[in-house]
């Protein structure tokens, strides 16, 4: 493919329409102590993940892809808003994400520390 002078500014707003698109998908569910993947598009990397649950937050940073496997450590019936800033600055929210029950739970999530459940072994 050849490039001229004429072509370099179609390609540079078609890049920039590209990244003028930058949204982060609501996860569908997020169950407690299970890997849930969150994705997101447009933006310009490295990335900066976050998760807020009223004042706590908890970040996941210089992510370079368009997505994320994220261990949810927090109890069922949280609600938390996923936050991603991209190398620019520009930030962009996911809708309220509600924490549903794992079956069964491996872990409880209290302030900080992990509360493992008695371990039980079916004969």
């Amino acid at each position: 493919m050849k490039f001229t002078l004429s072509t370099l500014p179609i390609l540079a707003a078609m890049a920039a329409a590209a990244s003028a698109r930058f949204i982060i998908n609501t996860p569908a569910q997020a169950p407690q102590c299970s890997d849930t993947l969150v994705t997101w598009e447009g933006g310009v990397a490295p990335y900066d993940l976050m998760y807020v649950l009223r004042t706590f937050q908890r970040a996941f940073f210089n992510l370079t892809g368009h997505s994320f496997v994220w261990e949810v450590d927090l109890n069922a019936g949280s609600v938390v808003t996923l936050v991603l800033e991209d190398a620019t600055g520009a930030e962009t929210q996911s809708a309220p994400v509600t924490i549903s029950p794992s079956t069964p739970s491996r872990f409880n999530y209290q302030i900080g520390k992990y509360k493992y459940p008695a371990l039980y072994e079916t004969m």
